[in-house]
């Protein structure tokens, strides 16, 4: 007796070098997105068939949604196929900062539909897509460090329009939120502790939106709004700009420095606006990252047992309160006019990851300075005298072009400050 066996499609795996030459965007789906009543409007999907995407019908999914639902949308996204990834170098050697090669015109908020078609079905729904009402992203990477995740009205780096997400800043131990402005004093950011956020053996989930009048925030996890690590309130902006400079384009990066830096890799990029059903709840609900649970929830998925996630947990917990030790001092040293000096990570880490940060203190990213102004050049004079003063007690010659064992960078890596997001 035969029986048929079905075997799932082997999905093709590329690898692209950097965004623009990816050949693997999908602009023709839609998915259906909707507040779960039950679970504090939290964001909630079900993907809809190919081939009902432009019908304004959903399928055998309209009878669900017509006795669950009270209101979804059906919202087109632009996607990276699966299978394919995008390997970035770092952005400080490779090209100098940000460049065309890190977006692609097409992976960017869909241009809005106009169909006459109604839809067959009596729940409300809808199947715009408008740069107006936000953006949201999802993705996933595996990084050391330094994820860059760019948000722009254009294809490129708009210098004082485009936001720029750092996830695993300073030793994968902060993410940075910034709107770089000509005007180094005039730039909008925020960095808050987020340890441990990258990782360099697998691949991690993160989302990132930008909504309710200038409100970007950023996540760990598959489900835009839950697990949020950091926020900032640009909303001055946001009602001075104009619509052409909406949001619409996704860029992605590499902001690690040093010669040790290591590449990023991303895949599975989805962008999309912000689905209307969630305008009569003030936007999609953003709820506090909880590294325990975050981690619990992660490694549920991946079959670990209770032991293993809740160690991880506390690890994770651990590292938000370093970073937290370490934002306290650096305020102290500022406030009393003395040198920062990285708290000892001894009482927080494993003696293996204490000695690492130890040997590679509070690694730089990438986000934006000008190295023609006079101020950072003075900068620099100064940190090459202060390296040559430490590679002479050390006894390094001028022409070591070896590196040093013990996995230090550059000094003048480790400055939060000097940031590159050059075009």
């Amino acid at each position: 007796m035969n029986s048929a066996i079905h075997t799932a499609p082997k999905i093709k795996e590329v690898q692209y070098g950097s965004l623009s030459a990816c050949k693997d965007i999908d602009i023709g789906q839609s998915v259906i997105v909707k507040p779960d009543e039950n679970n504090a409007n939290q964001w909630t999907e079900i993907p809809m068939d190919r081939h009902n995407a432009g019908s304004g019908t959903t399928g055998t999914t309209n009878n669900v949604f017509q006795a669950n639902a009270i209101i979804h949308s059906i919202v087109p996204f632009a996607a990276m196929k699966q299978g394919a990834t995008i390997r970035i170098p770092p952005m400080q050697w490779h090209c100098g900062g940000w460049d065309d090669q890190h977006f692609h015109d097409q992976l960017r908020i869909p241009l809005p539909v106009r169909s006459g078609s109604s839809s067959s079905s009596s729940t409300p729904m809808s199947s715009s897509s408008s740069p107006s009402r936000g953006i949201v992203v999802t993705l996933e990477a595996m990084a050391r460090e330094c994820i860059a995740v760019a948000l722009s009205p254009r294809p490129y780096f708009d210098l004082g329009k485009t936001y720029v997400v750092h996830l695993g800043a300073a030793s994968n131990l902060q993410t940075v939120i910034r709107r770089r402005m000509a005007n180094p004093s005039d730039t909008v950011d925020v960095a808050l502790p987020s340890p441990n956020i990258c990782s360099s053996d697998k691949f991690q989930s993160y989302w990132i939106m930008l909504q309710n009048k200038g409100q970007v925030s950023v996540g760990v996890g598959k489900i835009p709004g839950k697990h949020c690590v950091a926020s900032l309130d640009d909303s001055v902006y946001h009602e001075l700009r104009s619509g052409v400079d909406a949001v619409k384009y996704v860029g992605l990066g590499n902001s690690a420095l040093g010669k040790r830096a290591r590449d990023v890799k991303v895949r599975n990029v989805r962008v999309m606006s912000v689905p209307d059903a969630f305008v009569a709840f003030g936007g999609i609900p953003v709820t506090a990252y909880d590294a325990v649970q975050a981690r619990r929830e992660e490694q549920q998925e991946e079959g670990q047992g209770k032991e293993d996630y809740e160690n991880d947990g506390i690890e994770d917990a651990l590292r938000m309160e370093y970073s937290k030790e370490c934002e306290k001092a650096k305020k102290r040293a500022e406030k009393f006019g003395i040198e920062y000096k990285q708290p000892q990570p001894d009482a927080f880490f494993s003696w293996s990851e204490a000695r690492r940060m130890r040997a590679n203190p509070e690694r730089g990213f990438i986000t934006g300075f000008n190295i023609m102004d006079e101020k950072e050049q003075e900068k620099q004079r100064k940190r090459k005298e202060r390296f040559e003063m430490d590679s002479n007690k050390s006894g390094i010659g001028d022409g070591d072009d070896q590196g040093n064992d013990n996995g230090n960078d550059d000094e003048e890596d480790n400055d939060d400050d000097d940031l590159v997001e050059q075009n």
